[in-house]
């Protein structure tokens, strides 16, 4: 995304914001998969207007090169249709959507599975490591 605009860092920090409003992340892992959905994000918004905007203007773009590849007798090099003009910012698009999802998935998953115990009184409690068992009793002293 080479033309960096003042929009794209306060886009970035006003969502960065609310994401992390809505994940509340607990460590840095968690932060950065954050960080990581909202870059995704709004790279997947920039390739699907770059998709838009082709879709809209791959006609006049394709006549336009055609004319100058007519006028010049040398060389040209090979041009994109119009057609793979709109398939490769979709298949970017594709790319970032899918690593949003991935990410969220991550993010859901590892507080999914990493759930604090909290033990209340306990007399005696059984910790299976493996092929171990650990037996941890409280000594009344």
């Amino acid at each position: 995304m080479g033309n960096q605009t003042p929009l794209r860092p306060a886009q970035f920090s006003v969502m960065l914001d609310a994401y992390t409003r809505g994940w509340q992340p607990r460590n840095a892992i968690e932060l950065s998969l954050v960080e990581t959905i909202v870059q995704a994000h709004i790279s997947y918004n920039y390739w699907l207007g770059s998709a838009a905007a082709a879709a809209e203007h791959s006609g006049y773009a394709a006549e336009a090169i055609g004319s100058k590849a007519r006028q010049h007798e040398s060389w040209n090099p090979p041009r994109l249709t119009s057609q793979e003009t709109i398939d490769s910012p979709m298949m970017m698009a594709d790319r970032f959507n899918r690593l949003f999802l991935r990410t969220l998935r991550h993010m859901r998953d590892l507080r999914r599975y990493s759930v604090p115990v909290t033990i209340n009184n306990p007399a005696q409690v059984n910790i299976n490591e493996g092929a171990q068992q650990i037996n941890a009793v409280k000594v009344e002293a």
